[in-house]
């Protein structure tokens, strides 16, 4: 599943980030293989920023605002969490110069956070728009394997579901900045049992060796993921 919420952070926030990563030299950027693994360390090209390095203090603050504007925003507790409380874990920032690209893969959910207590959402905030390529796309293998693909403003923002397969296309000019933070939705003590079996179904089939199949069943589980995100919503 792919949704956008569109001019939901303010462009001033955006652009102290963008201006700050621009010209900054105490800047840590880690090459972005470090954590990936499998046949992706030898396609993905990216940088990320370890926002928990002492030398990476200074965007953390300048970071904070957006986030801070992020979870108390109204037009996202409309569409997807009405007035239930979000935890936003691991968030870092992500830059993909011209030639980088991130190829089809699913984000790993982690044992460290609880995943049988939570509904988890990933989010794409991009910091700026001003580059060209690198669209985001995603495959739905619940839907006839439909592909989804958005170029995202400025101001905007992207929601996927961890196992979602997606990309990020290779940038043809400029430079793309974003945040990309994990949000963590509380599941009500009658759900847990439902949320735990999908957790644990999904860290099994990370065990498969054939990757094709391990694909499908990630994203087959994912529809089940949704499907009873939705109804948990729907509920409240």
């Amino acid at each position: 599943m792919l949704s956008k919420i569109k001019n939901i952070i303010e462009i001033e926030l955006l652009n102290k980030v963008f201006d700050y990563l621009e010209t900054s030299t105490k800047l840590d950027w880690e090459d972005g293989v470090k954590t990936t693994r499998g046949y992706l360390k030898e396609l993905k090209k990216n940088n990320q920023l370890n926002l928990n390095l002492e030398s990476n203090a200074e965007v953390v603050k300048l970071v904070k605002p957006i986030i801070s504007s992020l979870i108390n925003s109204k037009k996202l507790r409309n569409r997807f969490i009405f007035n239930i409380p979000i935890d936003i874990k691991h968030i870092n920032i992500v830059r993909y110069k011209k030639g980088d690209i991130y190829p089809y893969h699913c984000d790993s959910i982690g044992n460290s956070l609880k995943a049988e207590d939570y509904v988890n959402i990933v989010f794409t905030i991009p910091i700026n728009d001003n580059y060209e390529g690198g669209e985001f796309s995603v495959i739905d293998f619940t839907n006839d394997s439909k592909t989804s693909s958005e170029k995202v403003k400025q101001g905007d923002i992207l929601i996927v579901r961890p196992w979602t397969l997606h990309q990020v296309s290779k940038i043809t000019k400029g430079t793309r900045y974003a945040i990309i933070a994990r949000g963590l939705i509380p599941c009500p003590e009658d759900k847990m049992p439902l949320f735990g079996l999908i957790y644990h179904a999904s860290k099994s089939i990370e065990k498969i060796k054939d990757r094709d199949l391990r694909i499908k069943l990630k994203n087959y589980i994912n529809g089940i993921y949704t499907f009873a995100t939705k109804e948990y919503a729907n509920k409240l």
